[in-house]
């Protein structure tokens, strides 16, 4: 008795010229709208990658895939800072204000890092790249590519 074997998963999207243009494009804005965060826009970093799913995802599994991905990737970076705030403020008050000497650093290190990542992976999106983040972008690949996730 043969057993067959499982299908291998869906090879993501390569810079082969199988993606349009405007695929690349959007994939690229699926990151880099989430930096509206940081030029006024409230809530930019998952406003911004909604924007993209919302237009695009019945269109592309490419620009689906990046909009998810960059969704909750700064979703995962927010609610950290959210959680480290807890005990940054809590040692500083009992420092009286000088863990600041600590936090502001480190706070600046985990910004400049998330805009640095998302604009790589941006970069990357819009070369048609298979780019993912950390942890993050395995999820969204298995949903969109391996899973046939359906949109909402």
């Amino acid at each position: 008795m043969s057993e067959t074997p499982p299908a291998a998963p869906a090879p993501a999207p390569q810079a082969d010229g199988s993606l349009k243009e405007d695929e690349k494009n959007w994939g690229m804005l699926a990151h880099m709208l989430s930096l509206t965060q940081w030029v006024g826009v409230p809530f930019g970093f998952w406003i911004g990658p909604l924007v993209a799913y919302l237009v695009k995802k019945d269109e592309s599994k490419f620009v689906r895939f990046h909009a998810i991905q960059a969704l909750g990737f700064n979703l995962a970076v927010f609610l950290v800072l959210v959680v480290i705030s807890v005990p940054i403020g809590v040692l500083t008050f009992l420092s009286m204000g000088l863990f600041w000497l600590v936090a502001i650093p480190l706070y600046m290190l985990i910004i400049f890092g998330w805009i640095g990542y998302v604009i790589m992976i941006g970069i990357k999106a819009s070369k048609g790249e298979d780019a993912r983040y950390y942890y993050v972008g395995d999820w969204a690949y298995k949903k969109v590519y391996e899973e046939d996730w359906k949109p909402i």
